[in-house]
């Protein structure tokens, strides 16, 4: 048995095709004893109040990583959570697709991509 078992969170707020996946990414058939994963979902909801609900279980697990997954990570929901996590101490990865890169591309005055 090791020392410490790390914790990760698979967080999914709605659903992009590779959502599925990371849930079984690094333990597929459950053999590790290194390692935890715990999947939290919001279902097809993408709203503030239902990632709130979600993340807050998340929280309550004190994960040692997050993996935030939706389609927009540009949106209030997914917005608010990267704060609660970063907030609480929390480590994150968000993963998504093509609109969120107006959630993390840096804009000059005028508004155009640094």
């Amino acid at each position: 048995m090791p020392e410490k078992i790390f914790k990760l969170a698979v967080t999914k707020f709605d659903c992009i095709a590779s959502g599925p996946l990371l849930d079984y990414l690094l333990d597929e058939r459950a053999a590790r004893d290194d390692i935890e994963i715990r999947g939290f979902t919001t279902g097809a909801k993408l709203d503030t109040e239902s990632c709130d609900a979600v993340l807050a279980q998340v929280i309550s697990y004190q994960p040692d990583l997050a993996l935030l997954v939706n389609p927009n990570a540009a949106l209030p929901g997914p917005m608010k959570a990267r704060e609660q996590l970063a907030n609480n101490k929390l480590n994150a990865i968000t993963i998504s697709d093509g609109p969120s890169s107006k959630a993390f591309i840096g804009k000059d005055a005028e508004g155009n991509k640094i």
